[in-house]
């Protein structure tokens, strides 16, 4: 189905497994010179879609807790490679726009849009379903016309310690929906149920090889 359409989606998970494959099978076979190239190739899915941004620097501090056996300053010096070789990657990027900038610039109005999914319909119509308090929520969020990253930050922070319940639910919307939720807010409430089949497996997956683990 991506294969076909002319999404992002198709080059940037082709790197990010490529790059999550490369990162486990360093680790399994305690090759660690894929450390760089892993960190490369995830930012390079990083400049296709954003959201893979932070990626390597995460492994990178998981690297320092996985690696038991290797001495502190080696653990280090491979999460500064991995690292390197993710800035590597977007380096280009920032030369030939002449400054340092984020590899997306969309900003506060890419959050406001996450933050108020629920009050724009789909194409057809469709819209998200979300609890009476959060969608409340959503609307004094747009209407309070929140300009800037501060102002957003500022106002999330207010409706944490007044409100604290409607925020905590949006966040947990927003975490889970990218288990279920397509654009248009189509079929969201079955797709959900079939992505739970294999959310309960992956999660089964996740306890077994971390039992496993623990027994050695």
């Amino acid at each position: 189905w991506f294969i076909k359409n002319p999404n992002t989606e198709v080059p940037f998970i082709l790197f990010f497994l490529m790059g999550l494959w490369l990162f486990l099978k360093s680790l399994k076979k305690n090759n660690l010179s894929l450390i760089f190239l892993s960190g490369f190739i995830l930012s390079l899915a990083a400049l296709v879609r954003a959201i893979g941004f932070l990626i390597p620097f995460i492994l990178a501090i998981l690297l320092i807790f996985l690696l038991k056996e290797k001495l502190l300053k080696t653990k280090i010096l491979l999460a500064g490679l991995m690292i390197f070789g993710a800035v590597l990657a977007i380096l280009p990027w920032e030369i030939y726009v002449g400054r340092f900038i984020p590899v997306s610039t969309s900003g506060p109005a890419s959050v406001l849009d996450g933050l108020t999914y629920a009050l724009v319909a789909g194409a057809a119509g469709d819209k998200a379903g979300v609890p009476a308090d959060v969608l409340q929520l959503m609307t004094r969020i747009k209407d309070a016309n929140l300009k800037s990253s501060a102002a957003i930050f500022s106002f999330s922070l207010d409706e944490l310690t007044s409100q604290p319940l409607p925020i905590l639910k949006l966040i947990g919307l927003k975490v889970t929906r990218s288990w279920y939720a397509t654009s248009q807010k189509w079929w969201e409430g079955k797709i959900l149920l079939g992505q739970l089949v294999y959310l309960l497996s992956a999660l089964a997956g996740i306890w077994l090889a971390f039992r496993k683990s623990f027994r050695r």
